[in-house]
Order: C-alpha cells, then sequence, then structure tokens
C-alpha cells in the first residue's frame, strides 16, 4: 500500500499519459491517495475529512501523552490506550504516511504562478476560484502546517526508533539499524511535499520523483536494512519499478507538450506497474 501511494504521484494526470492501460490503472490505484477521491466530492469532503484526521492527531499525541505517563508511574488503569495507540501508530503514522500528509499539505496546494495564488483541485460551490492565503481558507492553510509539522515530527522519531536487533525476530520488517529506513522517510517525505510545491512545474516535478527514487532504491540496495533478504528485494525491485516510472514522467513531460501524444511511452510505462502489482499480491 505503501508503494502503490507513491506510485500514485507519477501516475498523476499532471502528466500527460496518453495510454488506455494506464488510464484503467490510474482509475483504481490513484483512489489509493486519499485527496485524490476527495477532490472529486469537492471542497466541502475535503474539508471535513481535514478536520477529522487533524482531530485524529491531536488525539494520537494525548494518547500517547497518557500512556507514556502510565509507563513512567508504573502503573496501567486501562489496557486499551496501549493497544489503540500501537494500532492507530502504524496505520495513520507509517502506512498512509503519505496519503495523510497530502490532506494537510493539499490546504496550501496553490497555483503560485498566478498574482493571486489560488488553490488546486478545488472551487467553491459557484465554481469560483478559492484564494489560497484569504478569506476563510486561511485558516486552513495555517492550521494545515502546523498539522503537517506536528504529523511529520511524530513519523520521523517513530522511524528512528523503530528497529529490531534480535535476528530470531518473527517480524519480516524488523530492522538492525533505521538510518536507512529514515532516509527513506525523508525521501517518502519530500515526494509529498515535491507534489504540492511543483505541481505547475512538470519537468522538475519528475525529475525530483526520479532522484527521489533513485534515493530510495540506493538505500535499500546498499545497506539491505531489513533482517529478511527476501524484504530487501521485495523493496530494492519496488523502488526501482518506481525508478523507472518517473523516469518515463521524465520522457513524457520532455516530449509531450500537451498536444502531441506520446502512446509508445505510457504503454511501456504501464507494464512496471502491472509488474509491481503482481509482486505484491503474490
Amino acid at each position: 500500500v505503501d508503494w502503490l501511494q507513491l506510485v500514485t504521484f507519477v501516475l498523476n494526470d499532471k502528466f500527460a499519459w496518453a495510454s488506455w492501460a494506464l488510464t484503467v490503472l490510474r482509475e483504481y490505484v490513484v483512489q489509493l491517495q486519499l485527496a485524490n477521491p476527495l477532490r472529486d466530492f469537492g471542497y466541502d469532503a475535503w474539508a471535513a475529512m481535514f478536520w477529522i484526521l487533524s482531530v485524529l492527531l491531536l488525539g494520537c499525541v494525548g494518547l500517547c501523552v497518557y500512556v507514556a505517563a502510565d509507563f513512567q508511574r508504573d502503573t496501567f488503569s486501562a489496557v486499551w490506550p496501549v493497544k489503540v495507540v500501537r494500532s492507530v501508530l502504524s496505520l495513520f503514522f507509517s502506512l498512509f504516511f503519505t496519503s495523510s500528509l497530502n490532506v494537510f499539505l493539499s490546504a496550501i496546494s496553490c497555483d503560485y504562478t498566478a498574482a493571486t495564488p489560488t488553490l488546486q483541485g478545488f472551487k467553491t460551490a459557484d465554481g469560483l476560484d478559492i484564494p489560497c492565503w484569504g478569506g476563510g481558507h486561511a485558516v486552513y492553510a495555517v492550521v494545515g502546517i502546523l498539522m503537517a509539522i506536528l504529523f511529520i515530527a511524530i513519523s520521523a522519531v517513530l522511524t528512528m526508533v523503530d528497529f529490531d536487533r534480535d535476528f530470531r525476530s518473527r517480524n519480516p520488517l524488523a530492522m538492525p539499524s533505521s538510518r536507512p529506513e529514515f532516509w527513506i522517510f525523508v525521501c517518502k517525505l519530500m515526494f509529498t511535499v515535491c507534489s504540492v510545491l511543483l505541481g505547475q512545474f512538470h519537468v522538475a516535478l519528475s525529475i525530483s520523483y526520479f532522484v527521489l527514487s533513485a534515493l530510495m532504491t540506493y538505500q535499500t540496495a546498499r545497506f539491505l536494512p531489513f533482517l529478511r533478504g527476501w524484504v530487501n528485494v521485495l523493496k530494492g525491485t519496488l523502488y526501482a519499478l518506481l525508478c523507472f516510472e518517473a523516469a518515463s514522467a521524465i520522457a513524457v513531460s520532455v516530449i509531450n507538450d500537451g498536444s502531441i501524444e506520446a502512446p509508445s511511452i505510457a504503454a511501456f510505462t504501464a507494464f512496471p506497474v502491472v509488474v509491481g502489482l503482481a509482486v505484491l499480491l503474490l
């Protein structure tokens, strides 16, 4: 799921893909990036999810403080906070990191090339543009930045402390050191940030995706962060396929100006996505 969320950035309609195969794949795969279906439902749906995730984030912080206080006192009045924290942390801050962060950063996903920056992907009920830093949306922009900073900080800490040096561990994702995975986390973070800030600059965006994908592939192939060899091979293969996707996005961005179709490149690009899906299913 984490890899598929990264693929949704590359298969975004910001790039002029011209392939029926990619169109079919994108129709289903891009829905894993939560901000994409929210755009189809409109600004109000995104605003509702924005506040839901904000409350969930603050609730997680409160529960973490409560559980930490219990550990410090060495007394547990209830067990359910610990179970909730473990479940939510693994999903909210790890598995759906890019998807959740993208919802927060969508508040500042604006057309900064315009004289008055307007929100991308959303309009008012009357079909009017929404000022990025004016009117009621200014509150969302400020809160979105604060929630994103808090979310990134907690996710970074969890990534740095998530390691297991016991070679007998049954956890297939056990890592003796968290350093390589931390740098992969930074790459995933920059994937999301670039999708927001470079949305108007397609060539720069595709190059950024390629560099970040190559760095994730290098970190996995060079340092073999996981104790299980097959996990390293799986992760490395998926990141390499993502790197190929990003390279194809560069070719499409350079060759295709929106009026000239490049179906051969786009159709060829659909192949690694299918391979990646097959690898995950098998």
